[in-house]
Order: C-alpha cells, then sequence, then structure tokens
C-alpha cells in the first residue's frame, strides 16, 4: 500500500498529511490533477465495467462476483 501510495504522490494525484490529533494516521486527499484524471477516465471505466459479463444474468454476475470475493479472501489468509 506504501508504495501505491507514495506513487500516487509523487504523480501529484493525492497529498498525504499527518493529523496532529493522531499521529500514527495519514490522511490522503485527491488533487486537483487526481480528480480531473478521474473524471476523464470514469465513464470509459464504467462502460468497460458494463460490458464484462455484459452475457451473464444479474444473478450469475452476483455469484460470479461472491466466488471471486471468497477467492481473494482464501488468498489472502495465507
Amino acid at each position: 500500500m506504501t508504495k501505491l501510495v507514495r506513487s500516487l504522490e509523487d504523480r501529484a494525484l493525492v497529498s498525504r498529511r499527518v493529523p496532529d490529533e493522531d499521529r500514527r494516521g495519514v490522511e490522503l486527499t485527491i488533487t486537483d490533477k487526481g480528480q480531473t484524471l478521474v473524471d476523464e477516465i470514469a465513464p470509459w471505466f464504467f462502460a468497460f465495467e458494463d460490458c464484462l459479463g455484459e452475457k451473464m444474468n444479474a444473478t450469475e454476475r452476483e455469484k460470479l462476483k461472491a466466488q471471486l470475493l471468497k477467492f481473494i479472501a482464501s488468498e489472502t489468509e495465507d
């Protein structure tokens, strides 16, 4: 996670701040540049996501999603 946040920060897509009231935490805020990128990519992303599994009905997609989440959980338990 640290490498991902650092990469986003290096690209000026997020800013990082350590709150004074809890020095253990880190607050991430999307920058104007980051929000612009999100706004540009969102239509493509959601159009792509909508076409994935378009040959499955809603019940089939939900079953697949549940199985994938179960698989991911089992992989991260090790």
